[in-house]
């Protein structure tokens, strides 16, 4: 879970004024994954599934491929410079309903590459399946064990890239090393998997950014903490903003944006109505005065 205390997203020149270290682990509604075979080429898997496998296994005598896309949001983020660690954490999926195998199994060596090329998770099948780079990929070995996790897997080389060039970088592709020789395969969750601990992740480090405006300030804010239901806004105590045009954004324990929105001259209120609960990061820039933040639970 992000420690939000020491998060601060870039905003209107700003940039993180602390070392920062979170997690990244989308559910099933901010996920974005989908599982690729070669056996039925023209055939998506819909993005619901709660595995993400990967196989080089045989389908009525021949050769089949399975291949996993996945992409995190990195939106928010410091700059690549500043990324001292990227782990991708994969596990182990006990309630696969799909392969013939009950575990992971054969010279199951994989690859962790960059895709380079858009791909949309409930459209994305064999024969439209987007692009990858070698460059900077990960390669792991075989399994030691049937069910395994595999934990701390080093992408930081993959994700600097993505920070460097986010407009040529589109997700995860896992697949096998060798996709010409059955049988190999890993069984994984995907972010559809009903277990949220089983779900993948995506833990980045940043070392300490200096800013690049003037000082961030802490902003007094109520109520806090928000009652859901009770309270739809927050209310600035502070008197210095009074009569000033400015913006306002929200973000989550992801580092995600949730709520963006203006404020008005002489208007101290901003809408959560639409906020869930949850602990979450105000950030509030007028004009002509250096940016304030607030923190914020909802119950």
């Amino acid at each position: 879970m992000v420690k939000m205390m020491l998060f601060l997203p870039c905003l209107c020149g700003f940039s993180l004024l602390a070392a920062q270290t979170f997690t990244i682990r989308p559910d099933s509604e901010a996920g974005k994954d989908a599982e690729i075979w070669s056996y039925q080429t023209g055939l998506t898997d819909g993005g619901y599934r709660e595995s993400g496998n990967v196989f080089t296994w045989t389908m009525g005598g021949s050769l089949a491929v399975k291949r996993s896309l996945m992409a995190f949001n990195l939106d928010s983020l410091p700059p690549a410079e500043n990324l001292m660690d990227a782990r991708l954490n994969l596990y182990f999926n006990p309630v696969d309903q799909y392969e013939s195998s009950d575990g992971h199994s054969g010279n199951n060596a994989i690859y962790v590459e960059r895709i380079i090329s858009k791909w949309e998770e409930h459209e994305v099948f064999w024969g439209n399946q987007p692009g990858t780079t070698p460059e900077n990929r990960t390669v792991l070995p075989a399994s030691q064990t049937s069910y395994q996790d595999y934990i701390d897997i080093n992408v930081t080389g993959l994700v600097e890239d993505m920070l460097n060039d986010p407009q040529g970088s589109h997700g995860f592709m896992i697949r096998m090393q060798d996709e010409f020789t059955p049988y190999s395969m890993c069984i994984l969750a995907s972010s559809d998997h009903p277990d949220p601990a089983l779900r993948p992740s995506l833990v980045l480090s940043f070392d300490e950014v200096q800013a690049a405006s003037p000082e961030v300030q802490e902003l007094e804010i109520f109520p806090n903490p928000v009652l859901k239901g009770i309270h739809n806004s927050l209310f600035l105590s502070s008197s210095k903003f009074d009569g000033k045009r400015g913006r306002y954004q929200v973000f989550d324990q992801s580092g995600r944006m949730r709520t963006e929105g203006e404020l008005l001259g002489g208007s101290q209120a901003i809408d959560i109505s639409t906020l869930g609960t949850g602990a979450y990061l105000l950030i509030v820039e007028r004009e002509q005065e250096s940016a304030c933040l607030a923190r914020f639970v909802i119950l």
